[in-house]
C-alpha cells in the first residue's frame, strides 16, 4: 500500500515568522539598542519600517549590521 508519503514534497515554501518593526527617523538609537540584545538564532524575520528623507543617503543597514550577526538588506522604493 502506497500512502503517497514516499517521495513526496510538500509544494509550499517553508514557514518563516515575521516581527515587524516601525520607527522615525529618531528611532535609530533604539534600533540598534534592540538589534544588540536579540539573539541571532531566533528563526524570525525582522521588518524595519523606517521613515527616511528621500533626500539624503541612508546608511540604515550598514549601521544595524554593526549592532548584530544576522544579514541585513535594505529595501528601497521605486520602480520594479
Amino acid at each position: 500500500m502506497n500512502d503517497g508519503s514516499e517521495g513526496s514534497r510538500d509544494p509550499r515554501p517553508p514557514f518563516v515568522p515575521v516581527c515587524a518593526i516601525g520607527a522615525s527617523a529618531g528611532g535609530v538609537a533604539a534600533l540598534q539598542t534592540l538589534f544588540r540584545l536579540i539573539p541571532d538564532d531566533l528563526d524570525l524575520a525582522y521588518v524595519v519600517i523606517l521613515h527616511l528623507s528621500p533626500d539624503y543617503p541612508s546608511a540604515l543597514s550598514e549601521i544595524i549590521s554593526a549592532c548584530t550577526r544576522m544579514p541585513v538588506l535594505q529595501v528601497e522604493d521605486g520602480p520594479t
